[in-house]
């Protein structure tokens, strides 16, 4: 039975949903945040495979056999979820750069730490602590993220300016996207609230493209919730605001244009 987290009411502006939060610790920042996604890490590497998200990861795979090296950076990557998944699922390669950088530096530390207590070779990952130290890569991941963001734009434009130019790929996991206007909802991880921010999909696939990104691929994604792919019980909103399932969108840069 999917879980349902959602709150009824409806925003369609960040300073009202924020002023509804107001008294709320970020969800980000807490311990129990932090505590609860490093025993799914460690679930992750107690299994010889787990799941099938993230297809953003055979993409790579794919790009490497066709070159000389590949750079990407997880975006985002929290306490280093993705990363155990592609070192897991055999992924690693000499020719695979793979650097990670998560606003929040203490679960960063606890993602080094699992990582270099569980894995001998990592000479090809970069761990980043400041975003000053961002450079440039061939492509980056953005995975589960999306949805805590309140602009996304302006986002996309401090990381392009850091890098100095623009990527080639971008890949977007896991994105709570919406045919309706944007709105945000307020949901409730195990006592802590917190807010989803629901992406116009055709908005944001414009948006990408008037910075000259063309999608390449896009396809729906079940997050894996409780062992189980499934999305949340959203039945108690109206049926034009409630999604069944999150996307991929996968974006190349079309330096032609």
């Amino acid at each position: 039975m999917p879980f349902k987290i959602f709150n009824q009411k409806i925003f369609f502006s960040k300073k009202n949903v924020k002023k509804y939060l107001l008294k709320n610790k970020n969800l980000y920042y807490t311990t129990d945040y932090k505590k609860r996604n490093i025993e799914k890490n460690k679930i992750f590497l107690s299994k010889f495979d787990y799941d099938l998200d993230y297809n953003f990861l055979y993409f790579i795979a794919g790009l490497s056999l066709q070159r000389k090296e590949i750079s990407v950076l997880d975006f985002g990557a929290g306490v280093g979820n993705t990363y155990i998944k592609y070192r897991k699922k055999g992924f690693s390669k000499k020719n695979i750069i793979y650097s990670i950088f998560d606003q929040n530096k203490d679960l960063t530390k606890s993602a080094e730490k699992m990582i270099k207590k569980n894995f001998k070779n990592i000479k090809n990952l970069n761990i980043i602590y400041d975003f000053k130290s961002i450079t440039f890569h061939d492509a980056i991941h953005f995975g589960s993220m999306f949805e805590y963001v309140e602009d996304y734009k302006e986002l996309i434009k401090k990381i392009f300016n850091k890098m100095n130019r623009k990527p080639e790929y971008i890949f977007i996991s896991d994105l709570f996207g919406t045919n309706q206007k944007n709105f945000y909802l307020i949901a409730n991880y195990y006592g802590h609230k917190y807010f989803v921010k629901f992406h116009n999909l055709k908005n944001l696939i414009s948006e990408f493209k008037r910075l000259n990104y063309k999608l390449i691929y896009k396809n729906p994604h079940l997050p894996n919730i409780k062992g189980k792919f499934q999305f949340f019980d959203m039945s108690n909103l109206q049926k034009k605001f409630q999604i069944s399932h999150t996307w991929n969108l996968f974006f190349q840069y079309d330096n032609k244009r």
